[in-house]
């Protein structure tokens, strides 16, 4: 009986119906590569093909690895290297600073629908506490929730 082999780093996406070779860079080359290589086979390939296939894209992903070290090897290389690093660092910092943003725009109007029934609740105790009838008008939402069941 054959032995099943499976060809590392080849896989099968089954919802898009498509293999794809995905490889990690070595984390000395990923400023000037960044952290994955990844190449789609057309659709029309079944797995089998794309697996025997596989040595065309592992050969790319050695040359760029020794392309890249090669480059960190030269001092232009390194200033590359290092502002590469420098960018990638202040976008997530900046995706961080917009997420924390989104999160107080939100805050923000939950903190003014708080005050506002603070305010309705202080009105209805006064007019409560005075014997005044008071009806007040239910507040316009935008998104209104549905409970779940």
């Amino acid at each position: 009986m054959g032995r099943v082999v499976q060809v590392p780093y080849v896989y099968r996406d089954e919802q898009r119906d498509r293999s794809f070779y995905l490889r990690r860079f070595p984390k000395d080359v990923t400023p000037l590569t960044g952290q994955w290589f990844q190449h789609k086979y057309p659709s029309s390939w079944p797995h089998k093909q794309a697996e025997r296939e596989s040595h065309k894209e592992a050969a790319e992903f050695n040359a760029m690895v020794d392309a890249a070290r090669e480059r960190l090897g030269t001092l232009d290389g390194m200033f590359e290297a290092r502002h590469a690093l420098q960018q990638s660092r202040s976008k997530r910092l900046s995706g961080i600073w917009e997420g924390i943003a989104a999160v107080n725009s939100v805050l923000g109007r939950v903190d003014g629908v708080v005050e506002r029934v603070r305010n309705e609740a202080a009105l209805v105790q006064f007019a409560a506490e005075r014997g005044i009838a008071l009806t007040i008008p239910e507040a316009k939402v935008e998104n209104r929730l549905t409970p779940r069941k």
